[in-house]
């Protein structure tokens, strides 16, 4: 290990007001990845702090590890640098001391604000901090001139855990979390003296299963990782046929289900979650086999109670080889501490993709934010939006051209066109629709000309016409102005869906983004 590099009070107060803040206690993951990357630099570790390195020892990888087939690293990095300017442009405004991770590099730089300057460390377009100062030798105002005076004989990270010879033991950063995966707990514990716990909410749990699967980890478009199948006992595992109809943008969950009579007893923690299970018809329906509705039927038992009665996946999403999602609210542990899900065949065997348990919203679904983007998106209003997912049929495209009217310009530079639709899983009840729209491609600062006109399109929801004949360019008042086209009072149809039908009356019709948020 290297030798000790000179450790700052302020910058480890900065890591533990971090990890501590409201934003990454609700974000376990990402203040993990955080803690152990200041863990190496602190542990004069920054030139090892490569993605093949965090691969291997901070997530698991084996030394088989390749980039170019699990971008896990590169995904949650990115979040990561998201969410650290969120908390700079809300909690951490101000702070004398910031964290960053500058793009193309995984190694934190901490950079000094003299205390006369106010603000956030990233612009709008998420342009690199202005008027700051780094401790990383590249000039500026060193940290003694910037912070206050440091006490060497009282550093706070040496104050953590010693060891003989100096060399500090970074509890879970650069020990535990490298080498055993200890608990994220670890790491806050000794920064905070356990208050991180007593306030951090119950619910932050996340749990991600896929059913039948025997691969360790995967990693889904929107960076999050899967398990194998676990905590199951009784059904068998059906791996679907190389030609086999798939049509889904989340094809993970459906390269292998169980199958069968079977059930799932998952230790879970003690507060209020959503649920999210996941279905795909892999096998009847599709040739060369023969079979269709009423073929599979089943029902599903949450804490023993029926929440699936004769379901029926192939009904239910209408038609096969198209994954499914069917949401839970309000789901909390049985009384033994664990989550039991029951699967009971009425017809050729139960059928599951995917285990999805999520911190839950008392008496609410969790928001559906989907960004026609192939990434995730953290706007100015600290929502995330999740990459484009629930579609079928359009294509996607992205273009660079500003937009006006929006904090998030970004936002809008996406969109999915043609035509096309989006089946969004909700609960049952009456949901606020929010339909986010911007001209890009018509117009006079794009192709020239005006822009009104050119696109003109139906939008259905639920048999219900949302929008008629629609103009996004004359209703924004020209091209490349954000529109958003807000409906409320919209009925979950039958199967618990949001079914948005985008039809072309004169070119193509699009949509750059959409938010669903119960009523």
């Amino acid at each position: 290990m290297n030798e000790n590099p000179p450790i700052h009070d302020a910058e480890v107060q900065e890591l533990k007001e971090v990890l501590t803040s409201r934003l990454f206690s609700r974000s376990p993951r990402l203040a993990e990845l955080l803690a152990y990357l200041c863990g190496k630099s602190f542990n004069g570790e920054a030139a090892q702090i490569k993605e093949f390195t965090i691969a291997v020892e901070h997530f698991g990888r084996s030394s088989e590890f390749q980039s170019r087939n699990d971008p896990i690293v590169r995904v949650d990095a990115n979040r990561l640098r998201q969410r650290l300017r969120r908390y700079y442009r809300t909690e951490g405004k101000g702070h004398t001391v910031q964290i960053i991770i500058p793009s193309g590099q995984y190694a934190p730089v901490f950079q000094y604000r003299p205390p006369s300057v106010t603000g956030t460390p990233a612009n709008g377009n998420g342009a690199e901090p202005v008027e700051l100062v780094s401790n990383d030798g590249s000039g500026g105002l060193s940290p003694e001139s910037a912070a206050p005076p440091l006490h060497t004989g009282q550093r706070a990270w040496k104050t953590l855990v010693l060891i003989p010879g100096g060399v500090i033991v970074l509890i879970l950063i650069s020990l535990a979390l490298v080498k055993f995966r200890a608990p994220f707990q670890s790491v806050t514990e000794a920064l905070t003296g356990g208050d991180y716990l007593a306030n951090a909410s119950p619910q932050g749990q996340e749990i991600r299963i896929l059913a039948g699967s025997t691969v360790e980890k995967v990693v889904d478009q929107n960076g999050e990782v899967w398990s194998s199948d676990q905590y199951f006992r009784g059904g068998e595992v059906y791996t679907p046929m190389p030609t086999a109809l798939v049509r889904s943008d989340d094809s993970i969950l459906c390269r292998a289900v169980r199958v069968g009579d079977f059930r799932y007893d998952i230790p879970l923690k003690a507060g209020i979650y959503e649920l999210h299970l996941y279905f795909a018809e892999m096998r009847y329906g599709n040739e060369p086999e023969e079979g269709g509705e009423s073929t599979r039927r089943f029902n599903v038992l949450l804490n023993g109670k029926t929440v699936l009665n004769e379901f029926d996946m192939i009904a239910d999403v209408a038609g096969p080889g198209l994954l499914t999602m069917k949401v839970f609210k309000d789901i909390r542990p049985a009384e033994d501490g664990l989550l039991h899900l029951e699967f009971k065949s009425l017809a050729n065997g139960a059928s599951l993709s995917g285990i999805e348990i999520l911190p839950g919203v008392p008496g609410k679904m969790r928001p559906v934010r989907i960004t026609t983007r192939t990434n995730p998106y953290i706007s100015s209003d600290s929502k995330e939006w999740e990459p484009d997912r629930f579609f079928r049929g359009g294509r996607l495209t992205t273009r660079g051209h500003a937009v006006a009217g929006t904090h998030d310009s970004a936002l809008y530079q996406a969109e999915r066109f043609g035509h096309f639709k989006y089946v969004i899983p909700v609960v049952p009840g009456k949901h606020k629709v929010t339909l986010r729209f911007a001209e890009t491609y018509f117009g006079q600062k794009n192709f020239g000309g005006s822009a009104v006109g050119f696109r003109i399109f139906n939008v259905h929801c639920n048999g219900r016409m949302l929008l008629e004949n629609f103009d996004i360019a004359k209703e924004a008042g020209g091209d490349n102005r954000a529109l958003d086209k807000v409906f409320q009072g919209i009925q979950s149809d039958p199967q618990d869906k949001i079914i948005l039908t985008f039809v072309p009356v004169k070119n193509y019709a699009c949509v750059n983004a959409i938010e669903i948020e119960e009523e």
